[in-house]
């Protein structure tokens, strides 16, 4: 993900090679790969041997997010799947508990 910055899903996100290390070192600290927590489990377990950069491709991500009308994820308050924050209040505490997970009210148009 990191060696392809020029072509990151479709934008341009190039950066200094001293601020692409330092983001890099994080997301291999941070992967899934080197988690103790459930969640990391059983992502890994999902995807077996298959390379996914996406946690929303991921087949755990997908069943997880099923029984959720997928015009939540393109509402204004949510905005897209990958928004985890959104609805994860300590997702960057890598925190995935059920009773920390808050769906924003919807405006209905």
């Amino acid at each position: 993900m990191m060696d392809n910055l020029e072509n990151h899903f479709g934008d341009d996100a190039s950066l200094e090679a001293s601020d692409k290390e330092f983001i890099k070192d994080y997301l291999v600290q941070n992967a899934a790969e080197n988690s103790t927590k459930e969640s990391a489990f059983k992502i890994l377990k999902s995807i077996k041997d298959e390379e996914i950069i996406a946690i929303t491709k991921t087949p755990y991500w997908k069943r997880r997010h099923s029984e959720i009308d997928k015009s939540i994820f393109t509402s204004k308050e949510i905005a897209a799947a990958s928004n985890c924050k959104a609805c994860h209040q300590n997702i960057e505490q890598g925190l995935l508990n059920d009773k920390d997970i808050k769906i924003p009210e919807i405006a209905k148009g």
